[in-house]
């Protein structure tokens, strides 16, 4: 009888297929990890450009001499023009291509400056950027509903982050 030194052809074959199942899935499991952890940080960088721009249209509103608010035709729009408190200076919140953006001639020399980072973009459009305005109250108050939207950093630019915003600013005298 022969002895045995080696292992067979199968039990080769066997093994190699075992070790490519185990390492398919080990793969699986870290491109999986690696887009969740993408598409948490898209997600986490959309809400933060949307709590500043959230801060800065209630800083910018708060200061708002209440009498001068000029509201879009009908109540809703892209855009809120009002003086300021403080100098009585013309100030624009607005919504255009995309971006958030407060023009203030408190600024000197005048500029825009746009309250969204440059990549993190207006979803869903801008023509409900304000949902109501009600100058007609003892307070006057101002909804802004608006969506931004980024693409996930890092290699993997398919995945996208979205989220809508919505903010009630009531002005006092």
């Amino acid at each position: 009888m022969r002895q045995k030194n080696g292992f067979t052809l199968i039990e080769i074959v066997v093994a190699v297929a075992i070790t490519v199942v185990m390492i398919t899935a080990m793969i699986n499991i870290l491109l999986n990890s690696y887009r969740s952890s993408s598409r948490s940080k898209a997600l986490e960088k959309v809400e933060e450009e949307g709590s500043l721009v959230i801060r800065e249209i209630r800083r910018n509103l708060l200061m708002a001499d209440p009498r001068s608010i000029v509201c879009p035709a009908g109540g809703t729009g892209d855009s809120i023009s009002f003086e300021s408190r403080m100098d009585s200076r013309m100030t624009t919140i607005e919504c255009v291509d995309s971006n958030i953006a407060s023009r203030s001639a408190s600024i000197v020399p005048e500029q825009v400056i746009t309250l969204n980072g440059s990549d993190v973009g207006v979803s869903g459009g801008c023509t409900t950027f304000i949902s109501a305005c009600n100058t007609d109250l003892n307070f006057p108050e101002v909804e802004f509903n608006f969506g931004l939207m980024t693409t996930g950093g890092g290699v993997d630019k398919t995945v996208t982050a979205s989220r809508a915003f919505n903010v009630k600013v009531t002005i006092r005298n």
